[in-house]
């Protein structure tokens, strides 16, 4: 049975993972953050960690929305600053939500027709 990271699966754990490797050496990252990246590499590389840690102040985001059928790949993250990413809320999830089930219903009565 595949461990779960603080409900999101494995699959998320390893995308976020991934994408973190490529920022490190995307010349649009700030150098501070590529810094950064370049550190938790060598640890890794050296046993002395596990995994990526987030650089101070950064989230990963997503491009799509999960509730917008966004998916947890690599492609689909960005960087974002942290305050950014955690003021969104309920409320966007609302709005997502909300957008997909009128999507729904229109394609319902479409087919009723």
């Amino acid at each position: 049975m595949a461990r779960r990271a603080r409900g999101r699966g494995w699959e998320y754990t390893r995308a976020k993972q991934e994408f973190w490797r490529r920022m490190a050496d995307n010349p649009d990252m700030p150098k501070h953050v590529r810094g950064w990246l370049k550190q938790e590499l060598k640890r890794i590389k050296d046993g002395k960690r596990k995994r990526i840690r987030v650089p101070r102040g950064y989230d990963t985001g997503h491009k799509v929305p999960r509730v917008a059928g966004g998916k947890d790949t690599p492609d689909n993250f960005h960087a974002e600053h942290s305050d950014m990413n955690r003021r969104r809320g309920p409320k966007e999830r609302r709005f997502w939500r909300n957008r997909r089930i009128r999507e729904l219903i229109d394609r319902l009565k479409r087919i009723k027709k």
